[in-house]
């Protein structure tokens, strides 16, 4: 990483501290308001299409699973599909 980007995000990260000093919010708080806004899943083609093959192979499973965690997507469960995508994804 250059030092120029390190400067920078040096720079930013002084200035956002400095703001949450202001603010009379606490840290979990803050937490909490940001995950209630910030979903945990977002669809993805790749999870889509996995989905899409199993269910072409006859097997819903993965389908139910991501449409049940795509109702509720700020829920925790949604973890499972937090991970890296497949190369072709």
């Amino acid at each position: 990483m250059s030092l120029l980007i390190v400067r920078h995000f040096d720079d930013w990260f002084a200035r956002y501290r400095g703001r949450l000093q202001q603010d009379e919010v606490s840290d979990s708080e803050r937490q909490q308001l940001m995950q209630s806004v910030n979903p945990a899943l977002v669809l993805r083609n790749w999870l889509a299409q996995r989905a899409i093959e199993a269910a072409e192979k006859g097997d819903m499973t993965e389908l139910h699973r991501l449409h049940e965690a795509l109702r509720n997507p700020f829920s925790d469960r949604a973890d499972d599909y937090v991970s890296r995508p497949p190369d072709w994804g």
